[in-house]
């Protein structure tokens, strides 16, 4: 784990079955919490603007999607992986460590997650905040806790000295909708780049969960009630 003065980093190492392990560095920067790009000297076709382009995207300038230049180098390193073999799984970040058991997908399911938050994707800067203090391997229940705890902060700031903040968990609907998109074109460009299942499901399963946070917000929200009781 690195930490400077301007970045900090979040390293995911996956030791697999028969001891060998693959390591990958996610460098941060403090002042606007985008992560270093590391790419080869020539971007894949599949992470031009213009293929599989998400609806509303604002970035018409540019010439290759910043989520998709992120992606190329871990895609690489654990494109040789299949999505269902179990990992054991190290995270560690500038305030602790964490460790799982899980599969592949899972394991590049919650990097992959980080690497998007942190890419400089417009769509994903309200995810910036929950990326500063990441929290791998996060259930339903934990995410709608902390995407709910991060859209009231948020208002607190927004709305200075209100002291009945407004409230509209539609918002948070139209956050994961908007990542849905992003999700789902990023499957389509993955499908493109013709390496093996393990970071394709990862998207996926990405994907199917980011789709559950507007279908299940308030039921959770209500279990989650009972604390405060």
């Amino acid at each position: 784990m690195v930490l400077t003065h301007k970045t900090y980093t979040v390293n995911y190492r996956l030791e697999m079955e028969n001891g060998s392990d693959i390591s990958y560095d996610v460098e941060i920067s403090k002042d606007n919490f985008v992560s270093r790009a590391i790419v080869p000297d020539t971007l894949p076709e599949w992470t031009r603007m213009d293929k599989n382009k998400c609806a509303g995207c604002t970035l018409a300038d540019s010439e290759h999607c910043p989520v998709a230049v992120r992606l190329v180098n871990p895609v690489q390193r654990f494109g040789g992986l299949v999505s269902h073999a179990p990992v054991t799984t190290t995270v560690v970040t500038p305030e602790r460590t964490y460790m799982k058991r899980v599969d592949v997908q899972d394991a590049l399911r919650s990097l992959f997650g980080l690497i998007m938050a942190t890419s400089g994707c417009p769509s994903m800067k309200p995810f910036k905040y929950m990326a500063r203090y990441h929290l791998p391997f996060a259930s339903i229940e934990e995410t709608i806790s902390r995407i709910t705890s991060t859209y009231l902060l948020r208002q607190m700031f927004k709305h200075p000295g209100v002291l009945e903040l407004p409230i509209d968990l539609r918002e948070i609907e139209q956050l994961y909708s908007t990542m849905q998109t992003i999700n789902e074109s990023m499957v389509k460009r993955l499908r493109e780049s013709t390496l093996s299942d393990g970071a394709l499901n990862a998207i996926v399963i990405l994907s199917a969960y980011s789709s559950l946070i507007p279908v299940v917000i308030k039921k959770e929200l209500d279990s989650l009630k009972t604390l405060f009781d």
